[in-house]
């Protein structure tokens, strides 16, 4: 018989690991949340943008394009009025980081009503000079769009289920693959079998979270707390507060109030 290696023992081992810890790992749902814009104008505020060399007008391009396909500012051809609010993209040019490489540097302000109400700089990415600077453009407008307007951003969660209680992994199957009401019909299931499973319970949660019932959504977490102390609870409940906050503000940015 061939005598194994410490090396390919240990490999053996982490493999067994990992394995194990990727069947552990539950299953992740995917959902979103309400972000509100960190400054905001107002629902169709003019919006205009102005830049001064080529690579402001890439970012200046980028964004307008961006706040176009939002739909939440008016975003006109020339400047009408120092009451609406005027956007500057400045100072764009590439920063010599290292031997050959460098950083995109620029700063984004916003002028309403006579006041700078919004200033951010970037120095962003590591590249030749050659090298296209489409990313580094994407992820700067990308940030200044979500600044100032109301946005979704994606929210995951993981829900383990167990042998003794299948009825909870089947839910959260169901609620990855869209199928929430089949998530909730599931997870009932599991209560049904076991009240007090902490997992069926979260998923439950979890559910209620997506219809943006948070008062009862912290009331399954809070029962999941109860049964197992864990920080993946206290956060959950955590998280709902701010969710609801979000929702509200975003809400209203968005009706205009």
């Amino acid at each position: 018989m061939k005598k194994l290696s410490l090396k390919t023992i240990g490999t053996c081992v982490l493999s067994l690991s990992l394995l194990c810890l990727m069947a552990s790992c539950g299953t992740q749902i995917q959902m979103t949340e309400a972000i509100p814009a960190k400054v905001n104008f107002g629902r169709d505020t003019t919006m205009y943008i102005g830049s001064i060399n080529s690579l402001d007008s890439r970012i200046a391009g980028e964004i307008g394009r961006k706040l176009t396909e939002d739909g939440y500012y008016k975003l006109p051809m020339q400047r009408i009025s120092d009451r609406e609010a005027y956007m500057t993209i400045s100072g764009t040019k590439l920063v010599p980081k290292e031997s050959n490489y460098f950083q995109l540097k620029t700063h984004v302000s916003i002028y309403a009503g006579g006041q700078n109400l919004y200033q951010r700089s970037f120095l962003r990415g590591k590249l030749l000079k050659n090298e296209k600077l489409d990313f580094d453009i994407d992820e700067i407008s990308t940030d200044v769009v979500h600044d100032i307007s109301p946005h979704e951003k994606d929210l995951y969660v993981r829900v383990r289920g167990s042998k003794e209680n299948p009825s909870v992994e089947l839910g959260a199957k169901a609620c990855k693959a869209g199928n929430w009401a089949q998530g909730e019909a599931y997870a009932k299931q599991a209560l049904q079998q076991k009240p007090d499973d902490p997992e069926a319970l979260f998923l439950m949660g979890v559910i209620e979270r997506k219809k943006m019932n948070y008062a009862q959504s912290t009331a399954y977490f809070t029962r999941a707390l109860a049964v197992k102390p864990s920080g993946k609870y206290r956060k959950a409940i955590s998280k709902n507060k701010v969710m609801e906050q979000n929702d509200k503000y975003t809400m209203q940015q968005l009706a205009g109030e």
